[in-house]
């Protein structure tokens, strides 16, 4: 598989569970309101490396956390939001 292969299957594990991690943040603690910010990065590219970029660039997480992110996104997306639930 080469890498633009790759990207694109992980493009579109993003797109199809993407509908799923929004609910799983709209249904629970939407902190911050993250999810309003999610779905308007969503709208602009659907791309998955541009949302990791935004989780970066705007501090919600750092470059360590994105290994459990993109776990979390393409195999629990129901669950992401739990990622950013502040106790």
């Amino acid at each position: 598989m080469t890498r633009l292969e790759l990207n694109s299957k992980v493009n579109e594990l993003y797109q199809n569970n993407f509908d799923t991690m929004l609910k799983g943040f709209r249904d629970n603690k939407d902190q911050d309101e993250i999810s309003y910010d999610i779905e308007e990065v969503y709208e602009d590219t659907q791309s998955f490396g541009d949302l990791i970029d935004f989780f970066i660039e705007e501090e919600k997480c750092t470059e360590w956390d994105v290994p459990y992110l993109v776990y979390s996104i393409l195999h629990d997306p129901e669950n992401t939001y739990k990622f950013f639930v502040i106790e």
